[in-house]
């Protein structure tokens, strides 16, 4: 998705990364990883969170609004699993690479998932709360 190279790039994950709930590929920051191009190759807009209007991924196009990025009906950039449920994220805040556990079966065995970032699908039945079919990064 683009944020470690962001990281590599700023030494920081973009702020909508860091919170303490998870965070959907949707909108702002979909666009500050990757910014929208003219057809000279310069930024239509340089993200707030960007300054140098790097593009940090290249995600495929979605087909039916799933597996890739589409935009919806507001013009805002979504990406989506291969059921059409946008993926959650979050990011550790600081140099303990640290994540709160969403896994809310996981949580009070392992509270702390021990890496800088973890991303995952809701998964077929597309419902982030059950854990049973959940595709995680940290797994």
């Amino acid at each position: 998705m683009g944020l470690k190279a962001y990281h590599e790039e700023y030494n920081r994950f973009p702020s909508e990364a860091i919170s303490p709930t998870p965070s959907q590929t949707r909108g702002k920051i979909l666009k500050t990883l990757h910014p929208e191009y003219d057809a000279a190759g310069h930024p239509k807009k340089i993200p707030e969170g960007n300054p140098r209007g790097i593009n940090f991924f290249d995600p495929p196009a979605a087909k039916n609004k799933m597996s890739g990025m589409y935009y919806d009906d507001k013009n805002e950039p979504v990406l989506v699993d291969p059921w059409g449920t946008p993926f959650y994220f979050m990011a550790s805040p600081d140099e303990r690479k640290e994540v709160p556990n969403p896994d809310l079966q996981e949580r009070p065995r392992d509270p702390k998932v021990q890496t800088d970032i973890i991303i995952y699908s809701a998964g077929p039945d597309r419902n982030p709360d059950t854990w049973r079919d959940n595709i995680a990064s940290w797994r």
